[in-house]
């Protein structure tokens, strides 16, 4: 284990911006259709609770392969 949890994001607004701003706080996307608002990414388990500073962030949960 490497101390990152792979989670799934829904959001309100799947904008550029917003993935901007998940990538500098740290998620690694793995998988984001375009035009989607169900993002697939990895992040370390102590910056998990910073994806709720993000307005747009309606839903995180764990991705299950």
């Amino acid at each position: 284990m490497d101390g990152k949890a792979e989670v799934e994001l829904t959001l309100a607004d799947p904008s550029e911006q917003v993935k901007a701003k998940l990538r500098a706080l740290g998620l690694e996307i793995i998988s984001w259709p375009k035009e989607s608002a169900m993002v697939v990414g990895r992040i370390a388990v102590e910056k998990l609770e910073s994806l709720l500073s993000i307005e747009a962030v309606h839903r995180i949960a764990q991705h299950y392969r």
